[in-house]
């Protein structure tokens, strides 16, 4: 039985639309073709009030409830580009049009981790994005 084996690479740490985000990213193995890491995502609302949003319709079948992305642009194989998405909590609420409100609570913390591969020997390259959803901190902007 072998150990685990990760490698810590520096902590990373950001501002997406007033949200604090972190992220590690933690080399755990190799082989002749490819490094595998292993990306540990944390996202806390620090300001002095609950952010909300709602999910926003991609297409006929697919909705989108994530108010921003951190992706792995230079990954290999079936899950390219996998990182971590970030998403708040669900509310009851919901639009007139059905969409559901999501709540990103003041002080709370989420956290989101995965596994990529890259092309042996490549630094990662991370990219983190705003989500397709408008932020605000008044639920009543949610209100007709």
């Amino acid at each position: 039985m072998f150990p685990a084996i990760a490698f810590s690479q520096k902590k990373i740490e950001t501002k997406l639309n007033n949200i604090d985000i972190s992220y590690e990213i933690f080399k755990k193995g190799s082989n002749d073709k490819k490094d595998t890491y292993s990306i540990y995502i944390q996202y806390t609302n620090n300001t002095d009030t609950d952010i909300y949003y709602s999910e926003v319709k991609r297409d006929e079948n697919e909705m989108w409830r994530h108010f921003g992305t951190v992706s792995v642009s230079n990954t290999k194989g079936i899950f390219s580009g996998k990182g971590g998405i970030l998403t708040g909590d669900r509310t009851k609420l919901k639009l007139h049009t059905g969409e559901a409100i999501y709540k990103i609570a003041k002080g709370k913390t989420y956290t989101s981790e995965s596994s990529f591969t890259v092309e042996k020997g490549i630094e990662p390259l991370i990219i983190i994005k705003n989500g397709p959803v408008s932020l605000t901190t008044e639920i009543k902007d949610f209100i007709d």
